[in-house]
């Protein structure tokens, strides 16, 4: 005779039933499909003449940053013209974009694109050729929980993919990210400071103003600019003349604003950009005390 009754057999079946159904759920689920692929062809980097950066705002609005190829270098429109972008940092986007990397296919499904961030809120890089042809469009919604991967589609493909979030860093329009705001850093290279010229007065380098002339020196070298700025008006503007030992001369212009700052240029780049109070207040104590 069995030792249980019918309705026990039946009650510890469905017991083991439950407990089957219960250990299921920590058997993972089918993984998404992962692969190796490149955000954009190494060959199209040549032919690539416009770069368009666009991220949306919280107010909702997009902002958009354009940086167009003259000759060999890349130039940012400013609402005070166009100024040339860090050569590395565009290497950097091209090896970023150009570079073979795991791949994890996500969704296939227009109406998941608010999961990913990647409806309205997306960001988007679009490079395009010199005849205005699209040569490559990203959308760069999200990032995972971790902050590792961000969700990607490429064009008119509805395809959501996960990628590593190497990109993160260029999805920005900071001007303090994509310029060179120390303009003056590469004046030295080949050659040094030899003689100033302040209010019509030459002040020459020699053996003892030789230290007061090389902490001027390594004082333009590093000085870093706050951001772009209008061109300074010639009348009220004032000016430092630069004499180096190569025979080179540069004029550097500066004029005070209301706020303390400064706005500064010079007659080799004619670039104008902000600059602190502190910072330029700085170096012109460093010229006043030149003899």
């Amino acid at each position: 005779m069995s030792r249980f009754r019918p309705a026990t057999r039946v009650l510890f079946a469905l017991l083991c039933l439950l407990w089957f159904v219960y250990a299921l759920t920590f058997i993972p689920a089918r993984s998404h499909r992962s692969f190796e692929t490149t955000l954009i062809l190494p060959q199209e980097q040549t032919a690539v003449a416009e770069i368009r950066i666009s991220i949306p705002q919280q107010s909702g609005e997009i902002k958009t940053g354009i940086m167009k190829k003259q000759c060999s270098r890349f130039f940012l429109q400013t609402e005070y013209g166009s100024y040339p972008v860090r050569q590395d940092l565009i290497e950097r986007l091209f090896s970023v974009l150009s570079e073979k990397r795991p791949c994890t296919i996500m969704s296939k499904k227009v109406q998941d694109y608010a999961q990913y961030g990647l409806n309205e809120a997306a960001s988007k890089i679009t490079l395009t050729g010199t005849d205005r042809t699209i040569i490559s469009e990203l959308f760069f919604g999200k990032t995972d929980t971790m902050g590792l991967q961000r969700y990607v589609r490429t064009g008119s493909s509805i395809t959501v993919f996960a990628v590593d979030n190497t990109i993160a860093p260029f999805l920005s329009l900071a001007h303090t990210f994509w310029l060179d705001l120390q303009p003056y850093k590469a004046l030295f290279d080949s050659s040094d400071l030899q003689s100033l010229e302040i209010n019509s007065r030459q002040i020459v380098k020699n053996g003892k103003n030789a230290e007061d002339f090389a902490a001027l020196q390594s004082c333009i070298q590093i000085f870093t600019c706050i951001d772009t700025a209008p061109q300074i008006e010639a009348e009220p503007a004032k000016t430092i003349g630069l004499f180096f030992g190569s025979g080179k001369k540069i004029e550097l212009f500066y004029q005070p604003l209301k706020s303390g700052d400064y706005i500064i240029s010079d007659t080799q780049s004619r670039y104008a950009y902000t600059a602190s109070n502190y910072s330029f207040s700085r170096l012109l104590k460093l010229t006043a005390a030149l003899r």
